[in-house]
């Protein structure tokens, strides 16, 4: 990623959100005010800006069909699919008793300005790169979205940075949300994450996290592959680094002191009733740190 730009992908996934929510047969896959919130944190540069009004205007949206089509048939709804299975599951350890939500590398997803206004009681924590956080206060303070007192936003470069340990109590049980980041990072750097996020609090804590599955071949990136995305990846730098299977995930979790309690693949996550192509190659767990038990 350019260090002094907000996250491409970031933007991509927050317009994949309007133009679904812009059809009526795809509307359902989109939470009631998502799209809202991520026009207001696309709207704070001229990228963000166009890429808002493509998705949303009837031409240019089947240009974007168009592109997916011919790229990676699926990942729009992809897109969707794992932010509600991910929600989904924040919501269930809502309900357990977890009071502090912590989104890193957040991107321009709405989920955690959402959950703070819808839960009053819930602490929310956004951690994310200086660039792309500062892009999205700058979309907020715009269209004067004023923050909820019961959300934080802590810049933090996961690349040279960890998450500081001031963040927590050693009472409170944590759930790390880690949405579309672990592929973009070095194998030492997710190592270092997630022993990171193992130590940071004394009490159980969830993690719900995404990661991209290594191909039988040993390259990195969807099924089926796209050599286009590959390329504007690079360009943008923003390059798919890291990738395991699903054996070696669930070694890899135990390895940094987490307990898998359920694994699921992109089909697993798609909805059922959708004729829609399915993509695959990012697959998706909730762990558990018992180390305070």
């Amino acid at each position: 990623m350019k260090q002094e730009q907000a996250s491409s992908t970031a933007k991509i996934v927050a317009a994949a959100m309007l133009l679904l929510d812009s059809y009526k047969q795809t509307k359902h896959l989109v939470a009631e005010d998502a799209s809202a919130w991520c026009e207001v944190f696309l709207s704070a540069s001229f990228s963000g800006r166009f890429l808002a009004a493509s998705a949303k205007c009837p031409i240019t949206r089947r240009l974007w069909l168009s592109l997916e089509k011919y790229t990676l048939p699926g990942i729009i709804r992809h897109y969707a699919y794992r932010k509600r299975w991910i929600e989904r599951h924040c919501r269930a350890s809502f309900a357990l008793g977890y009071k502090h939500l912590v989104i890193i590398g957040a991107g321009f997803d709405a989920l955690g300005v959402r959950m703070a206004h819808e839960f009053p009681e819930l602490r929310v924590t956004e951690i994310d790169h200086p660039a792309t956080q500062g892009e999205k206060l700058r979309g907020m303070t715009i269209h004067n979205k004023s923050q909820p007192a019961n959300i934080r936003f802590v810049p933090v470069d996961l690349e040279t940075q960890k998450i500081p340990t001031s963040l927590f109590t050693a009472e409170e049980a944590p759930v790390f949300v880690i949405e579309g980041l672990l592929m973009y990072l070095a194998e030492e750097r997710v190592c270092e994450l997630l022993e990171n996020l193992h130590t940071l609090s004394v009490a159980s804590s969830r993690l719900i996290a995404s990661y991209i599955c290594r191909r039988p071949d040993g390259k990195i990136g969807f099924t089926p592959r796209s050599r286009l995305i590959d390329l504007w990846l690079h360009l943008r730098e923003e390059p798919f680094r890291w990738s395991q299977t699903q054996e070696m995930m669930i070694r890899f979790m135990q390895s940094a002191g987490f307990s898998c309690l359920y694994h699921a693949t992109g089909s697993e996550m798609a909805d059922a009733h959708d004729a829609e192509p399915v993509l695959n190659g990012e697959n998706f767990f909730l762990a558990e740190n018992t180390a305070g038990r």
